[in-house]
């Protein structure tokens, strides 16, 4: 098992060749501007090609972001697995 951190609350689990990313939260601010990223995300959308799965905790935007959701491409959503078809509408 590996886990790798990302940001925030953020962290990539893989095993057993699932690679689940936990409350994705990589850019942008949230509460009305009010909270930033204390330091840059290394992990970019164009990453998600090997993600299997999002999990989101809670809904808070520092947790459930979907500004970022949005951002991931299209062609990575259609195959990751989530908890609710949250990101292909």
């Amino acid at each position: 098992m590996l886990i790798d951190w990302v940001n925030n609350a953020s962290f990539i689990l893989e095993s057993a060749g699932v690679r689940l990313i936990c409350d994705p939260w990589l850019d942008g601010t949230i509460f009305n501007s009010g909270w930033k990223l204390l330091s840059e995300t290394k992990l970019r959308y164009e990453d998600f090609g090997d993600i299997t799965h999002i999990w989101l905790s809670h809904e808070h935007p520092d947790h459930f972001s979907p500004p970022n959701l949005r951002s991931i491409p299209e062609q990575f959503c259609r195959r990751i697995e989530t908890s609710e078809q949250l990101l292909v509408e």
